[in-house]
Formats: C-alpha cells, structure tokens, sequence
C-alpha cells in the first residue's frame, strides 16, 4: 500500500506473513506495491502479473502429476515400519493416574465444581502462597517456527581425502542423479526426494566416493547431512546433531531423540527457508531449500527406513555392503554395485600416492595381487612411501611372506562372479610392535567411528601407522571397518579371547555405573548415580562400542564361559538401564537378555547381586509397558535372589532396600496397602541405618497414606523428603527428577485434601523441576501436564488447559503402544473440556473413542 501524502513513496506490508502463509511445500510469497483494489484488479503493467500467471500455468500443467506424488509419498510414509520411539520412565515411581484414577475421580470431580479454596500456613520454602489462590504462569510448550541456519554442513564427522583418486564416472553419475534442479514451481519433479545407492564390498571406496560428492558440491546444495547409519543409536545422534546445527532446536531443548528426529524429517519433507529479495524489497518467504543426506555403512537398509524423508526439494546418498540398498526404497534400481579398481587404475592410483614413475610395470602386478581394493592399495603405497621401497623391491618382500593360510577364511567376491581373493593376505599386521599391534587388535573389537581418546589413551604414544586410522576431532580416531575385519581374521583364537575381554574391561571401567556395588564386597550407602543426567553425554560416546562388542560376543564367545563374564554382563546391564533412562521403551538390544542369560548360567559368587539389578530393570521395563503382572514376578524374583545371597550374613544394604521398595509399588497396584506400607517402611528403616536416602521411596510412601487418606502422615512425609532433596541439591534439583517426584506427590496430596489452589501450585513446581531437567517429551511430564489441565479447567483458564492436554498427548503418542490408557484417559479430558466449549459433536466422538479404548486396555467399563 502506498503512502501518497509523502512525497517519497513508501511501502507498508498490507498483509503479514504469518497471516497468509498456508505451509504447502515450494509455497510462494509474492511482494505486490497495491492496495487493496490493485490486488484485486491486475493490469498488463502490473509488476508481478508475469510471475502469477507462470505460476499458475505451471501448477496446472503438472497438477496430476504433483498430486499422484504427493499421495504415493503419504502412503509410504504410513507403510515404512518404524524403530522405538524413546520416552524414558523409572519404575520408582508410581503413576497417581494408573493406580488411583477410580479411587479419586468421585472426589476429584466434585471439589473441582465445589472449587474449594481453603488454604493453610506451610513452613520451608518451596510451599504456596497464602491468602490468595495462586494462578501459575502457564509456559507454551510450543517451539517458535525458527528460521533455519542456512547454508547447514553437517560433515565434521568426516575429512575429505585430498588425495582422492579416479572414480570419474561414479561421481558423474552421482551429479546426473542427485544435484538439485532449482524451480520455483511446484511440479512433481520438484516434490520428489531423488535417491542413489552405493553398494559393494567394504574397502571399495563407498564412503570416499560419498565424501568426495559432499565436499565438491555443497554449495549447489543449501544444507548437506552425513548421518552413520550402521546402528539406530547413531542414525539417532546424527539426528539430534543436525536438528541443532540446523536451528530446529537449542541443546537444551534436545531430550528427546525422537522429537529431534521428528523435527529433521519435518524440515527435509517441506524445508522452508529464510526471507529473499525482490527488487528492492525484502520479502518473508518459505520458498523451498536443497539439501543432501548422506546414510553412510547402512549395511541393514532396514533400520534406516523410520528416518528416511518420505518427500521434500532434496537428495539421497545412501552406501551399503547390501545390494538390495539400490531398491530397497525404489521400486526401480537406483545405484550402481562398486567394482574394484582394474589393474591399470590401481597401479596408476599407486604411482600417485607414491611418486614412482614406475617404468618396469610392477604396479600392475602389486594391484592385481591386492585384488584392486583401493583400501588395500592405498594403505600399502603408505608403506610403500614410509619404508622408501621400489615397487619392485615391495613386490618381492611381499611375496615371500608366509602365506598365513591357516587364517585366510574370510573371502570376498569382487562383484564379477568369477575372482574372489583372500583378503587377510593383504596385510601383514604382525609386522608391528608389540604395542601398536595391541593397540589395533584392542580397537578391533570397537564401535570403528568416533573412537574416544579416553579409550585409546594410553596406548596414544604408540599408534600404528596412520593408514590405518582416520583422524577425526583432536581426540577422536576411526578406524576402517575392513581394516577391523582383517585385524580380527589374522588373530588366533586365544588373541582373540585376550583382546576381546580387554576391550571389555576398558569399557566397563570407562562406563559411569549407577550400579552399587556386590552386597558382601562393600557397603553402599552413596546414593546411586542412575538417573544424574549429567552422566548421559559420556554413556552416549561408549553405547556403539558396547553394542559392538555385544554382537562380537554373540560370534566368538556366546557358548564359552568366560573369567569375564560377570563384568560383561554387568557393562550390559549399565548400558541398557541408561537407554531406558534416555528414553527406550523397547528392545534395548537384548542387553539384558544376555546378561540375564550370562548370569543365571555363572557360578561367579557376585553373581546374584547382579541378578538383582537386572531383574529390577526389566521389572521397569514391564511396567513401563502396563504388564504389571510380569513386572511383579521380577520384582519377587530380585527380592528372593537378595535374600538367598545374604542368607546367614547380617548384611542389609541399599540393594536389599530397593527390593522392598519395588515390591511395595506393585502390592500398591495389587490395592495391598498394609503390606505395601510394611515393605517401604522396612527399606527406609535399612536406608537410614546405613545413611542413605531415596525420595522416590518417601514420594511413594506419601502417595500410599493419601489412598489411605492419611493425610497427616502423607504431609510428614513428603514434607521431610522435600526439606531433605533442597538441603541436598538446593531449591529445584536440576540433578535427576526426584524432587519434581515429591513435589508431584504433595500436589496429589492437596487434592485429596480439597486444598486445590495449592495442589495448582505444586503440580506447575513439579512440572517446572521435570522440564528443567528430564525434559518437555518426558513421560512423567506428561503426567503432571495432565494434572495442570484439569487445574487449569477448574479456573476456566480453557486455552491453556487445552494447550497442556495437546503436550500430554503429544508425549504419549510418540510411543503409543506403551501409553494406550494414558492416550485414553487424556483424551477423555480433552473430551469434557470440548464439552465445555460447546463443541458437543467432537466430544462426544472423543469421549466415546476414549471410553472404549480405555475398556480394551485396561479392563475398566463404564
């Protein structure tokens, strides 16, 4: 619009963006100098008018076309199965909803209508206000749409080889396949995600090509993603690391991995940009960006397929040992299978690398004897260079060395069908010294990414040759897995025991355990570092290798007890109660299965301590799924092992204490309220002999005598356990969940007493306290949004409470499977707040949705 009383003319922006922005992929925003009548009227000399019917033109042409694509894109985003979906718990806890939901709603509902406002004097200092009802502020759980930091590489977990050799043809097919075709149409070409697999053997070059690819055309590209794709743990840390670097999230909002991941699939399937010129004229746009992702080693195409983007502006590169990869999301062949170098390439990417004319023809030779890998003949042209040989005099030490052929089983076909050859006869790994020799067979058995200093640090002066590593961050190594396979297939069958078990101890001694000690070893009355948040970053570093040496495990030494074992299986249990910490639900990767299985087959006579703590954990674990059932015959297994293990000792430590304190949460569940009472007392009594303190067993105690309406124990109770967490960790523990758990409690507590103001108030502490330190996609944060919204429903403040109920369903639904009654019963109070509102139609759908999934699930009818 025009300010004609200036004589300067000046444009205002009529309409805002976000007032007109509709959020369809490759959407325009056009910047038009008219009012409102020039906007309805265009004229041939209209500035702009060109580009509307171009626009329009072109939508139509390929309107058929774009919306078929569009279609068979949704279909395959609802067909491609998905991984877990991590939500983290504890099963310290017990849920007020699931246990006392019939018990309470009566009373719940009519102090809700009654709205009673009676308030009393607390003392210390994380109580309510007094005279008057408190209204917390409500804080948005909803993230602004920020603008992405574009241009995005995401590629420091990869260097680019400068000495890069042949591979002409590939790249070039990469470039006809991948780079981007820039319109600001929206057609069906422009919607479709284009895609490309490299598959081949390992040590072809798969990941030198893809780097190379990433380096040489970044710029064509507005944001570029190298993503390990060989396990979900790093598909899941490739994912949080991109939604950070690309401004979707901040570190401190990134606590749950599938969020971050939701949140990257959201930007690559309709990657909006950032504001452009036109004319003279800055314009707020959502015009389409162009990116790159590369899924490096997704050797099982299948783990990849939940973080795969189903549509979007943007390129796939995917590189796999499998060669289904080149179909897997195509229903056409999309990639080539790698062929090793001929003999002439390698010998011509050997004289590169080693500045030897070579006129006597060797190099051929030396190629066609390395089998063209160009692994293989990259690292020998550094020994090659290091020892200052001639091809010739390399070929002859070669030769004449041993032929090893008692260790030459692992076999590679090169992809032609009629030469295979044996590849741990292309190096001669025990040409080393003893500790750089070590050092290798050690890092063999590791994760071959990111391979932390803190592993590998005191054997730091004695490297092997640098050809066989990639040198990543200043305190990080990889190490090629080929390079491991060989190591592994040049070790005989006791090195292979002896390295094995040391990378094991290593990692075992490296790994923060949570765990107390073995119950006739030492008394431990130091509160257990489980749940410290603070411990997470260093266990997530030491999870791939973990994972890794469990499936070496499984190869070499499933059916052969070991000195070991016992720590094996202890490193298995850490790991896996950390993932249910972080937020898995499921599967764990059968950590504890195996050391179950490890366990229950020892005579190591630590052994039922250990049998303890795992029993505990897939207790939680099955609870955490509604199985309560299985979870309480865990909970009596963990006691009875317990009690057999200090049978004729006067030992009773914190082990034997939360025993008595897990029991009592399933005879709470059972409705056996006496003797739930006698097992929590009995472990606090032990607790404070051996001078330890656990809030959740007084958060737990305290939520019993407000079933029992014990109202005066209850407050003794959680009032001292509240005193006690802020003397410990000050006012709003940001160390674990703890104090928002006792906090949580008191609320429930002040409900039951008709005190709701209050309850109000310390319901939005505890959700405070949860955000502030397990996060906005917490279960337990569901939980006390949940009982914000009915606070928020009684004071009428709708908007909020809708707000709320949208963040516990959100939660829940990010793994439904595990949350079928919560999804219920908040849907059912989203149903009577659209009551409320007067939007009878969709409650009553809502409300009877809920109803009868509630019945199928937990067994209640109304």
């Amino acid at each position: 619009m025009k300010d004609v009383s200036a004589r300067t003319c000046v444009l205002y922006i009529l309409v805002d963006k976000a007032f007109c922005t509709t959020h369809a992929p490759l959407e325009e925003f056009l910047a038009l100098p008219l009012d409102h009548m020039g906007i309805c009227n265009f004229e041939k000399s209209t500035n702009g008018l060109q580009t509307v019917i171009e626009f329009i033109t072109m939508v139509l042409k390929d309107a058929d076309q774009c919306i078929a694509k569009r279609l068979e894109a949704m279909n395959t985003m609802y067909t491609i199965p998905c991984a877990y979906s991590p939500i983290a718990s504890d099963q310290s806890i017990i849920s007020f909803e699931r246990i006392a939901e019939e018990h309470n709603e009566a009373r719940m509902r009519s102090q809700l209508q009654e709205g009673n406002t009676s308030l009393i004097t607390e003392q210390g200092s994380s109580v309510p206000s007094q005279g008057f009802e408190f209204v917390p502020t409500v804080t948005s759980f909803s993230t602004p749409q920020r603008e992405p930091r574009l241009p995005c590489y995401v590629l420091d977990s990869i260097v680019c080889n400068p000495d890069f050799f042949g591979r002409v043809d590939i790249l070039q097919t990469l470039e006809n396949s991948l780079l981007p075709t820039r319109t600001k149409f929206i057609s069906s070409e422009s919607t479709r995600t284009k895609y490309f697999a490299l598959s081949g053997m390992g040590g072809l070059g798969k990941t030198e090509i893809a780097t190379q690819f990433a380096f040489r055309h970044k710029e064509k590209f507005d944001a570029v993603f190298w993503v390990r794709a060989d396990e979900i743990a790093k598909l899941d840390q490739s994912y949080s690391h991109i939604a950070q670097k690309l401004g979707l999230e901040t570190t401190a909002e990134s606590t749950s991995q599938v969020v971050s991941k939701g949140l990257v699939k959201e930007w690559l399937s309709n990657p909006w940009t950032s504001s452009r010129i036109m004319g003279n004229i800055e314009v707020s746009s959502q015009t389409q960006a162009t990116w790159l992702i590369i899924f490096d080693n997704a050797d099982e195409p299948s783990i990849v397929a939940d973080y795969w983007p189903v549509m979007g502006n943007g390129s796939v590169l995917i590189t796999s040992r499998d060669p289904i990869a080149k179909t897997y999301y195509s229903k056409e062949i999309s990639g080539i299978d790698l062929e090793p170098f001929s003999d002439a390439e390698g010998a011509s990417l050997l004289k590169a690398l080693t500045l030897d004319d070579d006129v006597s023809g060797v190099a051929e030779h030396i190629s066609r004897r390395l089998g063209g890998l160009p692994l293989a003949l990259t690292q020998m042209a550094s020994v090659i260079r290091r020892q200052e040989l001639s091809f010739s005099e390399f070929m002859k030490s070669y030769e004449n060395e041993r032929e090893h052929s008692e260790l030459h089983g692992l076999r590679y076909s090169t992809g032609g069908g009629n030469y295979s050859y044996t590849i741990s006869s292309v190096w001669r790994l025990d040409e080393f010294d003893p500790r750089p020799r070590s050092l290798l067979r050690t890092l063999a058995f590791l994760d071959p990414d990111c391979i932390e200093e803190i592993i590998f640090e005191e054997w730091s002066t004695h490297l092997p040759a640098q050809e066989f590593f990639g040198k990543l961050e200043k305190s990080q190594l990889s190490i090629h897995r080929m390079v491991q396979d060989v190591v592994i297939a040049q070790m005989s069958t006791e090195d292979i025991s002896q390295f094995f078990w040391n990378a094991v101890c290593n990692l075992a001694t490296q790994w923060p355990s949570g765990r107390a000690a073995p119950s006739k070893k030492k008394l431990q009355s130091t509160p257990p570092k489980a749940h410290s948040i603070q411990e997470w970053p260093k266990c997530q570093t030491l999870y791939p290798h973990v994972l890794r040496l469990k499936q070496t495990w499984q190869k070499f030494f499933q059916d052969k007890p070991a000195a070991y074992d016992i720590q094996w299986a202890g490193l298995l249990a850490d790991a896996a109660w950390w993932q249910f910490e972080r937020g898995r639900t499921s599967s764990f990767d059968g950590f504890y299965d195996v050391a179950l299985n490890i366990c229950e087959n020892s005579d190591d006579p630590d052994r039922e301590s250990l049998l303890v703590d795992i029993c505990l954990g897939i207790a939680a674990i099955a609870a955490e799924a509604n199985d309560h059932k299985s979870s309480r015959a865990f909970k009596l297994k963990a006691l009875d092992y317990q009690l057999q293990y200090l049978q004729g000792t006067d030992i009773q430590d914190a082990r034997l204490s939360r025993c008595f304190s897990e029991l009592a949460i399933a005879l709470i569940q059972d409705k056996d309220y006496a003797n739930a009472e006698n097992n929590l007392l009995q472990g606090m009594e032990i607790n404070n002999r051996i001078g330890s303190f656990s809030a959740l067993a007084y958060a737990n105690l305290g939520l019993l005598y407000t079933f029992q309406e014990k109202y005066e124990a209850a407050e003794e109770v959680l009032g001292w356990a509240l005193s006690k967490q802020e003397e410990m960790f000050g006012k709003m523990d940001k160390v674990s969940f703890r104090t928002g758990r006792v906090l949580y409690a008191f609320g429930n507590l002040r409900a039951a007493q008709g005190r709701l103001p209050e309850s109000h108030e310390y319901h939005q502490m505890a959700l405070e306290q949860f955000r502030s330190t397990i996060g906005d996609h917490h279960h337990r944060t569901a939980d006390v949004c949940h009982k914000v919204a009915e606070h928020l429903i009684r004071i009428e403040h709708y908007k909020d409470a809708m707000s709320m109920i949208d963040q516990a369903l959100l939660i829940w639904g990010l793994d439904p499977k595990v949350y079928q009654p919560e999804i219920a019963r908040t849907n059912f109070l989203k149903g009577q707040l659209l009551t409320t509102l007067g939007k009878h139609e969709k409650a009553e759908k809502l409300i009877e949705k809920a109803t009868t999934f509630w019945s199928a699930t937990v067994g209640f009818s109304s």
